[in-house]
């Protein structure tokens, strides 16, 4: 099961300046007992260049702006709901009952009260523009992306414990890089 809560300010002046801000409360059944609830707050910014008054005479750009912003998201998808419990299951070794053969059950997964949310954090700045009275126009971005607290079943030794394997938070993943894009309205 999964519940969201979520509250947005905006602000905007003049046309020029612009703040957001986004807190997100989720809930999920698929963590453990103490870490179901996960916060994800983000903000964001803008300056929107032309409408400044020294922008207000020249006739090439007709959008540029000025924008960043960053966030946190959790991820609770791809996760059954028995991920933080102990799980059993048919072993292939066979009890014998008289002349019948009965699977028997064993543990295959640790349970790990502890899983919590995947959560990554975003940062971004990049720059919108338009220009040829708005035939060509696009953006360029920078951004940088953080994910942590991964979630892997990975096997365990049957030596040390009852189970094979475990569900845990186990790594993290760092995205960087520029994106770009180029719109033209060649034939009017």
């Amino acid at each position: 099961r999964n519940i969201s809560f979520y509250g947005r300010i905006g602000y905007s002046y003049a046309s020029r300046y612009m703040l957001q801000a986004t807190l997100r409360r989720d809930g999920s059944s698929v963590f453990g007992k103490d870490n179901r609830w996960g916060t994800f707050p983000s903000v964001s910014a803008a300056w929107n260049i032309t409408e400044e008054a020294f922008m207000k005479n020249q006739e090439v750009l007709t959008n540029l702006k000025l924008r960043l912003g960053y966030g946190v998201s959790g991820n609770a998808l791809g996760f059954g709901a028995y991920t933080p419990y102990a799980t059993y299951g048919a072993s292939g070794t066979f009890v014998t009952v008289g002349d019948e053969k009965y699977p028997s059950f064993n543990a295959t997964k640790l349970p790990n009260p502890n899983l919590k949310w995947e959560t990554t954090g975003m940062f971004n700045i990049g720059i919108d523009y338009a220009f040829l009275g708005g035939r060509i126009n696009g953006s360029i971005e920078y951004y940088n992306k953080k994910t942590k607290d991964l979630i892997w079943t990975y096997p365990v030794s049957p030596l040390m414990n009852p189970f094979t394997s475990i569900s845990a938070n186990v790594g993290e993943i760092t995205n960087n890089g520029i994106e770009f894009s180029i719109n033209a309205d060649v034939i009017q």
